[in-house]
């Protein structure tokens, strides 16, 4: 079992009641923020506030393996409560490393007893940041600091720079790769691989679109900009990367000017990212298509997210 699932079947017990799923990406939050990098769990800023995919999913898989059942809310599915099949853990080690065990405990003191607004509450005045989207934001009210806080967070995000940008979510989880395209004010992504499927399923087209939409992020999928399959088992196999790239430059760059002039009309009122998987630009044809766009268009510089 993966370690993040232990932690999470950890806090369960330790809380020793049923918890919402809002009440529960809250403690884990907190906890999150109270561990060392890297953390068990990372979040984005959605509509509910700090928000993670990845507990959404271990909550289904946790369920389909029977550690833990759902009791459904019948008029908000958000609050539907979790609740921990303790006979499930008989046979399963769920010791936490290091201080993890004292940081669940403490969080669970602390807050354990509080209700699901009070917790929110908590969370928001923790990370401002965390509820740029937040449609729960008035229950903040006119608490000063929180809102001081609430404008740096909003107004460095502002500040990126205007820019065609890149990024490859090779190495990185669903929500720091979101994290980094916030930081850069990023409005939407263009996905320029040529086929969108990854062995990271949040990396996939459909899942990719609903969790960046999520948080107010268009995506778009171009696949005519993208190397094709059997032209990549040609050359890079044998280490002939450049001559790869060489070939899409007078491949596909050249053939494809309406894709290139939809990328180039993105990026009039608004940060774009050119999306593929690996981490070093230098290794991704996406590098090659900013700097081919960037000469029908050179007010917008090209930046890399790395």
């Amino acid at each position: 079992m993966y370690y993040r699932r232990k932690l999470f079947l950890s806090l369960l017990k330790k809380l020793d009641k049923p918890v919402n799923f809002v009440e529960l990406q809250k403690f884990l939050f907190l906890i999150s923020l109270r561990q060392d990098k890297p953390r068990t769990y990372d979040f984005v800023p959605n509509k509910y506030g700090c928000y993670s995919f990845t507990v959404h999913t271990d909550q289904k898989i946790l369920e389909s393996q029977g550690f833990i059942s759902f009791i459904p809310d019948k008029n908000n599915k958000i609050f539907s409560k979790v609740i921990l099949n303790n006979s499930a853990l008989d046979n399963l080690d769920i010791v936490l490393k290091g201080d993890d065990s004292a940081i669940v405990s403490s969080v669970v003191r602390k807050y354990g007893n509080l209700t699901t607004p009070e917790l929110v509450n908590i969370a928001y005045k923790e990370r401002p940041f965390y509820t740029i989207y937040s449609e729960w934001i008035e229950r903040m009210g006119t608490d000063e600091e929180f809102q001081r806080n609430l404008k740096k967070s909003t107004d460095i995000i502002k500040s990126a720079p205007r820019a065609l940008y890149t990024i490859g979510y090779e190495g990185l989880n669903i929500e720091s790769f979101i994290l980094k395209l916030i930081g850069k004010n990023i409005k939407m992504v263009i996905d320029v691989r040529k086929n969108p499927i990854s062995m990271k399923k949040d990396f996939s087209k459909s899942r990719l679109r609903k969790y960046l939409g999520e948080v107010n992020i268009e995506y778009t999928h171009i696949p005519k900009v993208g190397i094709p399959t059997e032209i990549r088992n040609e050359y890079l196999p044998t280490g002939r990367r450049m001559e790869l790239f060489k070939w899409y430059e007078d491949n596909i760059l050249p053939l494809n000017t309406e894709s290139i002039d939809e990328i180039i009309k993105s990026t009039a009122t608004q940060n774009v990212a050119l999306l593929c998987f690996e981490k070093n630009p230098l290794e991704c044809h996406r590098t090659h298509l900013a700097y081919f766009c960037n000469q029908f268009n050179n007010e917008i510089p090209v930046q890399h997210i790395l």
